[in-house]
């Protein structure tokens, strides 16, 4: 009821969206997901994103904590279709505004978090001689 929660499964990156919130607060400790508040317009839920870590907004465009991100979610319930269209700004990286649109579909597998590894460091100190 007041919050959407948004699990990036495959990157392990959870992203909650305050729909109780009208503003930003002040003080905010930036993370990699930034903090987003939302509301409806509509059908449309509208999301809206600050208080980003500095990286990378989409490879190789960086992004600063100036990040800013408004999104729109709308759904086709006929082909279960769910599209973002976004609009990203940055005073710091970008010269006027990033803006695209994605669209995914209901999956056929289950969902899985999918505990991601890192598998380009080996220890060999730590393996077992043969």
């Amino acid at each position: 009821k007041d919050t959407i929660v948004l699990e990036y499964g495959q990157f392990g990156l959870k992203r909650t969206i305050y729909m109780n919130q009208k503003e930003h607060a002040k003080n905010l400790k930036p993370s990699r997901a930034g903090h987003s508040i939302g509301h409806w317009d509509g059908d449309t839920l509208v999301v809206d994103t600050v208080g980003f870590l500095p990286g990378f907004l989409n490879t190789p465009v960086r992004n600063s904590d100036k990040l800013h991100v408004v999104e729109r979610f709308s759904l086709d319930p006929v082909k279960m279709a769910l599209t973002r269209n976004y609009v990203a700004e940055d005073a710091v990286y970008l010269k006027g505004r990033y803006t695209g649109s994605d669209t995914i579909f209901v999956a056929d597998a289950p969902y899985n978090p999918g505990k991601c590894q890192d598998l380009n460091f080996i220890d060999y100190s730590k393996q077992q001689r043969q």
